[in-house]
């Protein structure tokens, strides 16, 4: 929550953001970098690959901070 009002994210998009989590963890949140604990290290061979687009005619993600709209998540075994 305090990482989108810094981002100065209005209220009304705020309650509908979309986010990546694992179990009470955000994992990621569109537009900003994964969490550091779920960042792949350089060179890793696995990762999960998230990216959000759009449907036609429905919300467009705007906030290009950091990763934008995909990121690599670390794969677990």
């Amino acid at each position: 929550k305090k990482m989108l009002i810094d981002a100065r994210m209005p209220l009304s998009r705020r309650q509908l953001q979309p986010m990546v989590v694992a179990g009470d963890a955000v994992v990621w949140i569109p537009g900003f970098a994964p969490a550091a604990g779920f960042r792949p290290p350089p060179g890793a061979e696995r990762y999960v690959s998230i990216e959000m687009r759009p449907l036609d005619g429905g919300f467009e993600q705007k906030n290009t901070v950091s990763e934008g709209n995909s990121a690599r998540i670390r794969a677990s075994n």
